[in-house]
């Protein structure tokens, strides 16, 4: 928590506006960020973010036809599923939405974030999405 922000901070959890954990490590910061809704900030000034690991889950926040979680970001990686425009924009929503449930189980509410939650593919994720935020280039809600 930033040093004099720790009041303003409680305020803003205990109205439901925010969410925070005395927990620390990866897995906490996982369990934060899957709470959440991850959108591109579009009209950031900062570089665009175009090639390596970042650049590959930009193009999957920036361009899937809809929100994905970071336990969706995680099940992607996991799969070695890449940003191809037949997954992306409006047109590849459906085909998005099987690639990630492509197991009946993960489909049931809760299933895909417990998962995820111990994938070898979860810490990279977690490092690149606090990597995009600290850019700029994401807000959570």
């Amino acid at each position: 928590m930033p040093a004099g922000k720790e009041n303003y901070i409680r305020r803003l959890e205990q109205s439901g506006l925010a969410a925070t954990t005395k927990e620390r490590g990866d897995l906490a910061h996982y369990r934060l960020l899957s709470g959440c809704i991850i959108c591109p900030e579009l009209d950031s000034d900062t570089k665009p973010v175009q090639t390596g690991y970042d650049g590959r889950i930009w193009t999957w926040i920036e361009q899937a036809g809809l929100r994905l979680t970071a336990s969706e970001l995680i099940r992607l990686e996991e799969q070695g599923t890449k940003p191809v425009p037949a997954l992306l924009g409006e047109q590849g929503r459906q085909e998005l939405t099987e690639q990630i449930y492509s197991s009946k189980e993960l489909i049931w509410d809760g299933t895909l974030e417990s998962e995820m939650e111990w994938s070898p593919a979860r810490d990279a994720l977690v490092m690149s999405l606090l990597r995009l935020l600290r850019m700029g280039r994401l807000f959570l809600v």
